[in-house]
């Protein structure tokens, strides 16, 4: 992220004399330097996406989540973003599959399940079961500065979400079943003010 390769490849990974964890906290915590985006409902037709299933351990600063996506697991530290930022520390790092699912079990309720669409650079977020409805665009850039480029065709930016705590998967996580339904309804009911 922020300039490293989308699959991870600079950071600690099993099997490379020593095991992940290791690896990875040897390293100094790269940034991952993202914008996010409240999008409008209805979106355009999408393809296929991919499931993503997220469970938080910590929900504060750092936070600390186990993310579940084509059977493999990656743990990941991210820390605070500083104000006016839009860069923040972050470690990951590979996690075995049964380390990785007694994790899921251990976060219990503090899960969040979503649909992601690769749309060129631009991911796109639509979310499941209490957080139905709700739909995040993201962007990974290579610098602070960096100007975005071209959002996706057919999708329509209601505001820019990146400096919005509550907004963030950990704080999502973090609500309870229906404090997650009645805060995506109030969020576009204020939208649409």
């Amino acid at each position: 992220m922020g300039g490293g390769p989308r699959d991870g490849s600079r950071r600690g990974q099993p099997g490379r004399g020593g095991n992940g964890y290791h690896d990875a906290m040897k390293n100094e915590a790269e940034a991952e330097i993202e914008r996010r985006f409240l999008v409008a409902r209805p979106l355009p037709e999408l393809g296929q996406g991919g499931l993503i299933e997220q469970a938080y351990l910590a929900t504060g600063m750092p936070n600390v989540r186990v993310r579940r996506k084509d059977g493999r697991y990656r743990q990941t530290v991210k820390g605070e973003r500083p104000a006016g930022k839009y860069g923040r520390p972050e470690v990951e790092f590979d996690l075995d599959p049964d380390v990785g699912e007694r994790l899921f079990q251990l976060a219990g309720e503090r899960t969040i399940r979503k649909t992601r669409f690769e749309i060129g650079r631009w991911e796109l977020d639509v979310f499941h079961d209490d957080l139905e409805g709700l739909l995040i665009l993201e962007i990974e850039l290579e610098s602070e500065d960096e100007a975005l480029p071209p959002l996706p065709a057919g999708v329509r930016v209601l505001r820019e979400v990146t400096h919005e705590v509550r907004l963030g998967n950990a704080a999502l996580a973090a609500l309870g079943p229906e404090e997650r339904r009645a805060f995506v309804e109030q969020l576009y009911r204020d939208v649409a003010r």
